[in-house]
């Protein structure tokens, strides 16, 4: 298993458009371009939330969505898998990306009293 280190790139490199609040362009760089066409391609532009709904939908992604948020895992932001091979990028509808980014629902757990 990979140890982080913040010191290797591409972690060093997005951690430090971070602390200068340039975040944007990783986003606009070459290599989250390549990536990003990459995993649309491989996920054949379907959403995964609405694949994994049940029923299951069949709706068009524009969007490549990091499970692993950039700030927290900058070692990870141009890797469509994690070290233990779990995804770490996948397609979604702009339904479901809108969702992940702003409608987080927290868990409710019920009194027991």
């Amino acid at each position: 298993m990979a140890v982080y280190d913040p010191d290797l790139w591409p972690a060093n490199w997005i951690l430090s458009l971070i602390a200068r609040g340039e975040i944007k362009r990783f986003y606009k760089s070459r290599e989250w371009k390549q990536i990003r066409r990459d995993v649309l391609k491989n996920q054949k532009s379907r959403c995964w939330d609405c694949e994994h709904k049940s029923p299951a939908e069949n709706r068009h992604a524009r969007n490549v969505h990091h499970i692993n948020p950039v700030r927290e895992r900058p070692d990870l932001a141009l890797s469509e898998y994690d070290e233990q091979g779990r995804i770490n990028l996948v397609c979604l509808c702009d339904s479901c990306h809108w969702e992940r980014h702003h409608n987080r629902r927290d868990v409710v757990i019920p009194e027991r009293w």
